[in-house]
């Protein structure tokens, strides 16, 4: 799926096998290597609210917030610079939206 500016993009894949409703898990893994590398990095911010779509070496196993710095790896790889470059800029993101905000 090409990216188009403005559109929402919401990957959602259920692993769970007592469902049986996991669909094209490679296509939509494609998809979103497509939306890493086409999206500007000032504009990018990294979670891992998808239950079982957890990042390798994890895959199959619930997702978990820990796993971020797999997802920050997986960036920095696809957009071929550091994972430190993707950490300072996620970061920064993270303080930009979220200024003022208290925890």
């Amino acid at each position: 799926m090409p990216f188009i500016p403005g559109r929402k993009i919401v990957s959602c894949c259920d692993l769970n096998p007592s469902r049986r409703t996991c669909t094209a898990i490679a296509q939509v893994l494609q998809e979103l290597r497509d939306v890493v590398a086409f999206v500007p990095l000032d504009r990018m911010l990294i979670e891992t609210d998808s239950p079982y779509l957890a990042p390798v070496p994890y895959r199959g196993k619930t997702n978990s917030p820990a796993y971020v710095p797999f997802v920050a790896q997986q960036i920095a790889s696809t957009r071929g610079i550091s994972v430190e470059a993707v950490a300072e800029a996620t970061s920064r993101n993270f303080s930009d939206l979220f200024q003022g905000v208290q925890a």
